[in-house]
């Protein structure tokens, strides 16, 4: 939903999240290498970059290999953490190739949209619809292929490093016509109330989940152990009495991209009123729709620091 979106987006200053670029100069930078170029060659660069990188940076390729460990418990080879180095600087290879492009242009490179009837589904109830999603592959591109449909999308981010990089990024998704909102945290209730606004209005908003900064994050269970997910998210869901959209994006064999919007559910507390309860509940449920697919492409989940478990629970 958001490349990097982030939140969908990436974090302010987080350097250990997207760690090749840190401000405005180097995205500028790889927007006109990637308009020069062709898309795979931008690739290939992205790709002999990330790797450089890897091999610069033991720490980040331990982290990687202790991240994928979540997946897939009974051991990491080299050569899988690698491939995250290296499908993570084909999808920025991506990423740069479009910044100068349309948004036909983009869509071009979708060959799979499924389940986007989930979004007329939600439309016709008139409250909005909440698009979580998990960091995997070029995600931005379903926010743009949801407004390319013709359903208005919002994507919550943080600041970037800069403020230079902010204003970039966002005239980046607006030129798809994603419209970027500025939060201080998916727990921040000025946030919300921004975000609901949106929702009041039938937009659709859009965050990433698996990469929460909260020490009150929601723990989730992986196949090989827990990690935090962003679950105060889901409150705006029961706040609105909205759907809740999971969606991934993944990069396939023959280059293009698969776009999915799972089945919507809708964030219902039970009888006992337990906060904690109903975001674990239904954060473990986004999880469980993630996970199958982010082990059919562990290579396109790129995390570059330990997703360690959450120090606390309650969203």
């Amino acid at each position: 939903m958001s490349q990097e979106s982030s939140r969908i987006g990436n974090g302010a200053g987080k350097r250990g999240r997207y760690p090749f670029f840190h401000d405005c100069t180097g995205y500028a930078f790889g927007a006109l290498v990637g308009r020069l170029v062709p898309r795979r060659v931008a690739q290939a660069m992205g790709s002999s970059i990330s790797l450089l990188y890897a091999h610069l940076q033991p720490k980040r390729q331990a982290a990687v290999r202790h991240n994928l460990a979540l997946l897939e418990p009974n051991g990491v080879p080299t050569g899988r953490v690698l491939n995250v180095f290296r499908e993570f600087g084909r999808t920025m290879g991506d990423y740069f190739h479009l910044a100068s492009r349309s948004r036909e242009e983009a869509m071009a490179l979708v060959s799979q949209h499924i389940g986007f009837e989930h979004f007329e589904t939600a439309r016709r109830l008139g409250r909005g619809g909440l698009l979580l999603t998990p960091h995997l592959s070029f995600f931005e591109l379903g926010g743009a292929a949801a407004q390319a449909n013709g359903f208005p999308i919002i994507a919550l981010t943080r600041s970037e490093s800069t403020p230079a990089l902010t204003k970039w990024r966002a005239a980046y998704r607006a030129r798809w016509g994603v419209e970027t909102v500025e939060v201080g945290g998916t727990d921040d209730p000025f946030a919300f109330i921004d975000a609901v606004r949106h929702l009041e209005a039938g937009r659709f908003v859009a965050a990433l989940v698996d990469r929460p900064d909260s020490p009150k994050a929601t723990p989730v269970n992986l196949p090989g152990g827990t990690i935090g997910f962003a679950g105060s998210i889901l409150l705006l869901a029961q706040a609105r009495r909205c759907p809740v959209l999971p969606v991934t994006t993944a990069r396939l064999a023959d280059g293009t991209y698969r776009i999915e919007v799972h089945g919507p559910f809708f964030v219902e507390r039970g009888g006992d009123g337990d906060r904690a309860g109903l975001l674990q509940r239904h954060s473990q449920h986004l999880a469980d729709i993630f996970t199958p697919v982010i082990r059919c492409h562990p290579d396109q989940w790129s995390h570059f620091i330990p997703l360690t478990p959450p120090q606390s629970g309650g969203g």
